[in-house]
């Protein structure tokens, strides 16, 4: 028994509904292999059809709309320390050293740096103090 309704889904609106899907797919596996979402969050497709018949009931405007919704991006935080300067001025850096005041060492220069990145002049640099060798006065 032939099929009395031909709406094919690939087909319909020229081709244009499977062109929605394909385009939305691709969002969304773009959106899985985004290392900055979570992983195994759900992403969701929804197609809607809405049919608008005329007041014959023999013709139909029939729209589409597609939806996607996406794992949103995963949040980034940072410490930022702030006051005001000798001038009242406010200032603000970002916290690079963990705790405040403190140097650390720059990984990739070898450097030694300010709690906020800034590379440490000569004078500012920590002295060594040898406890085992005192020198006799």
């Amino acid at each position: 028994m032939p099929n009395k309704i031909n709406l094919n889904l690939e087909q319909l609106a020229q081709g244009g509904v499977q062109e929605l899907f394909d385009m939305n797919v691709k969002k969304i596996l773009e959106n899985i292999q985004d290392l900055n979402t979570e992983p195994t969050a759900k992403r969701k497709m929804t197609i809607t059809f809405e049919f608008v018949p005329d007041e014959n009931r023999s013709v139909i405007a029939l729209g589409s709309q597609v939806k996607v919704s996406l794992a949103p991006t995963i949040g980034v935080a940072a410490t930022v320390l702030t006051g005001r300067n000798i001038d009242g001025e406010i200032e603000a850096n970002e916290l690079q050293s963990g705790v405040p005041g403190q140097t650390y060492l720059d990984m990739e220069t070898g450097e030694l740096r300010s709690d906020i990145g800034e590379p440490l002049t000569e004078e500012a640099k920590p002295t060594i103090i040898d406890l085992q060798n005192p020198k006799k006065a």
